[in-house]
């Protein structure tokens, strides 16, 4: 019977952020998903019109990078091109150029590279970069910190993708990364073992990761990291009621739609 408490505490003692590392004040309160943008995407999501909004605000905004086919890195979300362009292609089928010359749809807005933001950030507000899941994680890693390496200002990395993460711990160790964490039990391509990896930070023995970014259903199940220096990240609060039921229960929200709040 002690073995199997001496297992749990052990298990559960892997699990935890390792958050005493590294500077992570720059990260505590909120920041905006996506740059500041606008339900409606006039403003559109990772433009560089929501970034100068939540500049304006000395807001943290969280941005998302892929890579594309000429090895350049673009500030966008989705795989494919289809919902935020009307274009039926995956973003890393493309070059760079090919990418920025299908605007925004609704703001008409060119996809940024990731080049472009740094420029126009140029420090004045940290970044929460999310490097989104891909089948080329050294280039995509390497292309982001060869933009980052003289960089002066605050940012941390995130990913759904804990071998992502892993390459940061290995080659990169000195940067802040994060593992996003969410219900991936009804995710049906998954085995169960990932499923409860992925869940639980499981892979956290290997990534040691310094920050938790949970989806905002998750809190509950993680706050207790906390009592022990985790740091917990929460996504994505979109209205005030909710923000004020768990602005306590973490060190920093991705908030969107929400404009009355300090």
């Amino acid at each position: 019977m002690i073995y199997i408490l001496i297992g749990i505490v052990v298990i559960l003692l892997s699990l935890i952020p390792t958050q005493k590392r590294k500077d992570l004040t720059w990260m505590k309160g909120h920041s905006y998903h996506r740059g500041k943008y606008t339900q409606d995407q006039r403003i559109g999501e990772n433009s560089k019109a929501a970034i100068t909004l939540a500049m304006a605000d000395q807001r943290p905004a969280e941005i998302d990078v892929r890579i594309t086919s000429d090895q350049e890195l673009v500030v966008f979300h989705d795989a494919s091109l289809l919902r935020m362009c009307g274009v039926d292609a995956l973003v890393e089928s493309l070059t760079l150029k090919e990418v920025q010359a299908h605007p925004l749809s609704v703001s008409q807005a060119a996809i940024p590279s990731l080049q472009e933001v740094l420029k126009l950030v140029d420090g004045s507000i940290g970044l929460i970069i999310e490097i989104k899941p891909t089948t080329h994680i050294a280039a995509t890693c390497e292309a982001l910190m060869a933009q980052l390496e003289n960089y002066n200002g605050n940012y941390a990395i995130c990913s759904f993708d804990p071998f992502i993460i892993g390459y940061f711990k290995k080659h990169y160790p000195h940067v802040i990364r994060g593992q996003i964490i969410h219900n991936f039990f009804k995710n049906k391509d998954l085995s169960w073992l990932k499923k409860v990896l992925l869940t639980t930070n499981g892979f956290n023995g290997w990534t040691r990761n310094d920050y938790l970014s949970l989806h905002y259903t998750m809190v509950p199940y993680y706050a207790w990291m906390r009592w022990l220096n985790g740091f917990i990240c929460t996504w994505t609060i979109s209205d005030v009621d909710m923000y004020k039921k768990i602005e306590k229960k973490v060190d920093h929200m991705i908030i969107e739609f929400i404009n009355d709040v300090k």
